[in-house]
C-alpha cells in the first residue's frame, strides 16, 4: 500500500482518498451529472461541448438549492439567512465556486469520460432508479424555489 513506502500510482491514492471524502454525496453528484450529460446529448446543444454544458445547468441547480435553503431559513425566521440575498456576492461565490468544483471533478483531463465509462457498467435497473431520482431531484429544485419565492 502506497502508506507504507510501496511506489503505486497516482490513480491508486486517489482512489484511497476517495474513500474519505463524502463518497455517498458525491456518487449522488457524480449521477446527477452523467444524467444531464446524457440529457444534452440528445439536445440540439449536444454538438457542442455537452460535458461543459452539463457542468453549467449542475451548477445553476446547486445556485438554485443553496438559495431555497436560503429561503427556508428565511421563513424560519433566522436572521442571518438574510446575508445570502443581501448582495449579489454570496450568490456568486456560491457559482463561482461549483462551478470550479465541477471543472476538477468532471472536466479537467477528460474525467467524466471515465466516470461515464464505470457508469455505463451498471445494471440496467440500477441506471432507471438513477434517472427517476435524477428528475425527482430537478423538479424537487424547481418547484421548491417556485414556491419559497
Amino acid at each position: 500500500m502506497w502508506l507504507q513506502g510501496d511506489s503505486s500510482t497516482s490513480e491508486q491514492k486517489t482512489e484511497f482518498l476517495s474513500c474519505f471524502c463524502l463518497y455517498p454525496i458525491m456518487s449522488f453528484y457524480k449521477i446527477l451529472y452523467i444524467k444531464l450529460y446524457q440529457f444534452t446529448l440528445k439536445t440540439p446543444s449536444g454538438d457542442y461541448n455537452p460535458e461543459q454544458i452539463a457542468s453549467m445547468v449542475l451548477t445553476l441547480f446547486v445556485s438554485i438549492n443553496v438559495a431555497v435553503l436560503s429561503l427556508a431559513l428565511m421563513m424560519l425566521d433566522i436572521k442571518e439567512a438574510d446575508v445570502f440575498f443581501e448582495s449579489y456576492t454570496p450568490m456568486i461565490f456560491v457559482f463561482i465556486s461549483t462551478a470550479l468544483l465541477n471543472y476538477f471533478v468532471f472536466i479537467r483531463d477528460g474525467k467524466y469520460k471515465k466516470i461515464l465509462n464505470a457508469y455505463n457498467q451498471r445494471h440496467r435497473s440500477e441506471k432507471k432508479a438513477h434517472t427517476i431520482l435524477s428528475i425527482l431531484y430537478f423538479l424537487l429544485s424547481a418547484v421548491l424555489l417556485m414556491v419559497l419565492i
